[in-house]
């Protein structure tokens, strides 16, 4: 097994002595009231909200001292003759003057007002500005706390820490950082529990690994495989694919663009033989998931597969462009979390599969640089079959202007090697902080973020944990001030993400009771990859997001000047000008609310356990953050962050202030923001979609050159009428809830609606992983996916029974808000 304890990680004690961090809430007071002065306003200087008990306890005395005060004021006498005068210069009719018992209760009931609101206001009364010994602060104003509060210096003080070396989910570099991040909040002191939860996975590393091309027999060349060391005095991570199969494949080489089911399908139908080869595919592009890619290959009859990393991928325009040398680490297993334990939390006892009995790849498989890629595609030139545009890539520089499929007659033999050593129980570390809610203490709201990463991960991995690290610090100080929220809120810093989500997902397989009856919502943060803001969502979500970002300054310029300095400051700020918010910036790109279906730690939250989930961050055009390059390469440094995607971290303070703002309105409001109206309207809107897409493939299929969903109905009996009629009588459900005002228990009932959405077997019948099923475009990627699933496979019955499946859920969560 290769070896992980690398020489630049220190000891945890030398790497924490000596550290600077950002002030820690109870640490330096002063830096507190600099930032967060916007809080100041609600204590009195003396006798603060801290000497509440005291006071009260002294009331007596305070009275006294209160009387002997009232009693020894006086009046100057020259200034009561001024008064007097006035008042006898004063005609008032008879019948409008005041009698004598009238004037003396007006005054006494004014005195009594009076005396009320300064006992109010002193703090003498028990509850007042108080609850359960927690402050209370209005909503509006720990808004604008939190994102006041928000620096992109803790961020980058954070993230620096967090991409010192390569940190493997499993390793000792995983290891030291969990531990970091925990001994962080520890010592802010201001979490109410705290710990480490360990899960023992199925995890392997790379051992020996080769590919060699061979011609007549003998060796032509050889892959270089590894990365350039990027750093002079630091190991770095070995390139290789997580949990493929281990072994040596040997076949003639061909080129199948994507990897997708439909590219191998074309080339079968055009002659070329599959069966024995060892496919190239480009990264991403038909087929977005390394692992399908690796089970399309295996379908296909290829004996292994290779996944190379194409630099026509990042845009012409970016300033960051892609060395030949970069390779895309991946899992290419298809089990979310540990494949050995399936919907079963990996404790250390659990019950385990075998590997050979596990839903893991059949074929070796291995990534590839562009730098060894081109040599294999130059060895096709004019075997094969002659390629369309659509399947030319790489770079305007590149050579070979046309590209070939190869072939079984082709002289390109292929020999890999990957031989990985796995670790069946290999430990990983979650680690999990809490505020406890005042009112709703059973209620909580869930914030992560993925540590692990295959590498350095400055963007994947480090660019989220550190703004994670970062919104803990301010709830932090908020507490410290006394400050609590209504409902809980929960932070996880996942491991082992990297690894098909196995640190989010064995959480939700060993908590799933408890998240389906507590959690409210999950917010997942992605970090920073480029300028543009991305968010993927069901779409109740779409309301409170766009509230939240109208408050953030959407000017991605350089300038990460601190924040508001005081409370007049931060609500002065011109929060709704649309010309510089970031919601305005967002809605010019044209960037929809994406649909929660790419891989990220929202996957098993909402499909296993129903809870509407939220994953934010910053991308480049056209990708989701977690599928931005320089993504799972050592490649991937803070020095390549600051140079060509956030200089001056203003993206990251921005980001910070969107989840943070997000945590507020999920936790320090009576009601659950999420919009079920706009739910059911989307839902609409996609069944008309998949109605439109079920007749364009029962057209494929058939051979037809157009189909209509009546033409689908009489030939295989599958309609979308009932589901169609149902999601209308959901819409009617839902507007009649929110006109009676909700009524008791309104907030859990919203809260429970995406819940409703999760069939008794354990699937969300509208959301499913992106990329399992077709190859759609857009934002109907992994939308109803199990209809879709067996509709592309001409399964029109087992189709009708999943659409089925979908109508029961929908009138079910209908009924629920009667």
């Amino acid at each position: 097994m290769a070896d992980h304890s690398h020489v630049p990680i220190p000891t945890y004690e030398e790497a924490t002595t000596g550290l600077l961090r950002p002030e820690s809430p109870h640490s330096d007071d002063s830096n507190d009231d600099r930032h967060i002065e916007e809080l100041d306003y609600l204590e009195a200087p003396e006798p603060s909200s801290r000497l509440y008990h005291r006071a009260r306890l002294r009331g007596g005395k305070w009275a006294q001292q209160l009387g002997a005060k009232l009693s020894s004021l006086s009046l100057p006498s020259p200034w009561l003759d001024q008064v007097r005068r006035f008042f006898r210069r004063l005609y008032i009719p008879q019948e409008y003057r005041m009698s004598g018992p009238t004037a003396a209760r007006l005054a006494g009931l004014f005195l009594l007002a009076t005396l009320t609101y300064v006992l109010f206001v002193l703090e003498v009364f028990p509850g007042a500005g108080d609850v359960d010994g927690d402050t209370y602060f209005p909503i509006e104003t720990v808004r604008a706390a939190v994102q006041g509060r928000a620096s992109g210096e803790n961020v980058h003080y954070f993230l620096m820490h967090l991409t010192k070396f390569d940190h493997v989910a499993g390793t000792e570099g995983d290891f030291y950082l969990a531990k970091w991040v925990k001994d962080s909040w520890k010592e802010l002191g201001k979490l109410d529990s705290l710990e480490t939860k360990s899960y023992y996975v199925y995890l392997d590393y790379p051992g020996e690994r080769s590919l060699t091309l061979k011609r007549e027999g003998s060796p032509a060349w050889s892959a270089s495989f590894e990365e350039d060391s990027i750093y002079k005095d630091r190991e770095q991570t070995l390139a290789w694919h997580a949990r493929s199969k281990s072994g040596e494949a040997e076949g003639h080489l061909i080129y199948a663009n994507g990897g997708s089911a439909n590219d191998f399908a074309r080339l079968h139908e055009n002659g070329i033989v599959t069966n024995g080869s060892i496919a190239l595919v480009k990264s991403g592009g038909t087929q977005p998931s390394p692992g399908l890619k690796v089970q399309a290959a295996q379908d296909a009859g290829c004996v292994g597969v290779m996944i190379y990393s194409d630099p026509s991928d990042v845009p012409p325009d970016s300033a960051w462009r892609p060395p030949d040398d970069m390779i895309q680490r991946d899992d290419v297993s298809l089990t979310l979390g540990d494949p050995l334990t399936p919907g079963h939390s990996s404790t250390l006892n659990a019950k385990r599969l075998s590997p050979t009995d596990a839903d893991l790849p059949k074929i070796p498989s291995l990534p590839l640089s562009w730098r060894d890629a081109r040599i294999l595609l130059l060895s096709l030139k004019n075997t094969g079959l002659k390629l369309p545009g659509g399947w030319i890539h790489g770079p305007k520089s590149f050579e070979l202007k046309q590209w070939w499929s190869g072939n079984v007659t082709t002289n390109s033999l292929v020999h890999l090697k990957s031989l990985n050593e796995g670790n069946l129980t290999q430990e990983i570390w979650n680690v999990h902080g809490a505020i406890r809610g005042s009112e709703f203490p059973n209620e909580r709201v869930v914030i992560g973020a993925h540590r692990d990463s295959w590498c350095y991960g400055a963007i994947d991995g480090g660019s989220g944990t550190a703004i994670l690290l970062e919104v803990v610090h301010i709830f932090s100080v908020l507490r410290d001030r006394g400050w609590r929220p209504l409902r809980t809120i929960e932070f996880v810093s996942f491991d082992a993400a990297e690894y098909n989500l196995a640190g989010s997902t064995e959480f939700v397989e060993e908590n799933l009771s408890l998240l389906k009856e507590e959690a409210v919502a999950f917010i997942n943060i992605e970090g920073v990859a480029g300028p543009t803001f991305h968010a993927a969502a069901p779409p109740s979500w779409r309301r409170v997001l766009e509230h939240v970002l109208a408050r953030v300054d959407g000017n991605t310029s350089p300038s990460d000047s601190d924040s508001p300095s005081s409370l007049s400051e931060a609500e002065g700020s011109d929060t709704d000008d649309e010309v510089s918010t970031l919601l305005s910036s967002w809605r010019s790109t044209g960037t929809p609310l994406h649909p929660p279906t790419v891989l990220t730690d929202t996957l098993p939250f909402l499909t296993l356990a129903g809870v509407s989930t939220l994953s934010v961050g910053f991308t480049q055009k056209h990708t989701s953050p977690s599928s931005a390059l320089p993504r799972h390469s050592c490649h991937d440094t803070i020095e390549s962050l600051a140079t060509f995607v956030d200089p001056d971290y203003a993206l990251h303070k921005h980001l910070t202030q969107v989840i943070a703002l997000l945590v507020v309105e999920f936790s320090a409001g009576m009601e659950v923001p999420l919009d079920l109206k706009a739910y059911a309207e989307q839902l609409s809107e996609w069944i008309t979609v998949l109605e439109r897409e079920t007749s364009a493939t029962f057209a494929r299929l058939e051979r037809l050159p157009t189909a209509s969903p009546g033409d689908v109905e009489r030939a295989t009996n599958f309609t979308l009428k009932q589901l169609k009629e149902e999601v209308g009588v959901l819409e009617r459900r839902v507007n009649t809830f929110y006109e009676r005002g909700r009524m008791k228990g309104g907030s859990k009932t919203v809260a429970g609606f995406e819940k409703g959405l999760v069939h008794p077997g354990g699937r969300h019948v509208v959301f499913g992983r992106e990329g399992l099923t077709g190859e759609v475009e857009g934002s109907f990627r992994g939308v109803f996916g199990s209809v879709r699933e067996r509709v592309d496979k001409g399964e029109w019955e087992e189709a009708m029974k999943e659409v089925e499946r979908v109508r029961g859920r929908v009138e079910s969560v209908g009924r629920g808000l009667e």
